[in-house]
């Protein structure tokens, strides 16, 4: 059984265990965790889920996510050689792949849709190679390009995980 996933008007609740009691969604703060997912805010649909990531002393949160876009399908040429245009530093970088420039562009954006058949595969392939150490920067290039989030497959079809990237599409309920 293949399952679909998406973000319904129905499913107003997701929650988010952190182990501060701050409330707040600041792109300062991310990157600093175990980023398995790539950059972002995590969330869950399963309260006791959060709770395990809250242990001992945290705080879960229950927001309602309304994000513009999520990262689906097929990566597209274009917003792959836009996000690593926007990564600081991508000129140097992208002397990992060639000495001139123009082949060098071509090769990192090649090999990233080769091997990475899925966008969202694409993309943190670029944040592993040009923005590894700047998550900021990197969410800040995915909210430009128009993305929110993205879907984070699990074993559990009951349990629905999301990272959202844009603090403007969570809204914090209690």
């Amino acid at each position: 059984m293949k399952f679909v996933f998406q973000i319904l008007a129905e499913d107003p609740i997701w929650y988010h265990g952190r182990t501060v009691t701050d409330e707040t969604f600041d792109l300062n703060h991310t990157g600093k965790g175990n980023d398995q997912s790539g950059p972002g805010f995590y969330f869950t649909s399963d309260v006791n889920d959060a709770r395990g990531y809250a242990f001992p002393k945290g705080i879960v949160l229950e927001v309602k996510l309304t994000p513009r876009k999520l990262v689906t399908g097929k990566p597209k040429r274009s917003e792959i050689e836009k996000l690593i245009k926007m990564a600081p530093n991508y000129k140097d970088t992208l002397t990992n792949f060639a000495e001139n420039p123009p082949i060098a562009l071509r090769q990192a954006i090649d090999g990233t849709i080769k091997y990475n058949p899925l966008a969202v595969d694409a993309f943190q392939q670029v944040w592993i190679d040009f923005y590894r150490h700047e998550p900021k920067q990197y969410l800040e290039g995915m909210i430009k390009l128009g993305y929110d989030g993205h879907e984070v497959k699990t074993n559990v079809p009951e349990i629905r995980h999301m990272v959202i990237y844009n603090p403007a599409a969570i809204k914090i309920i209690k």
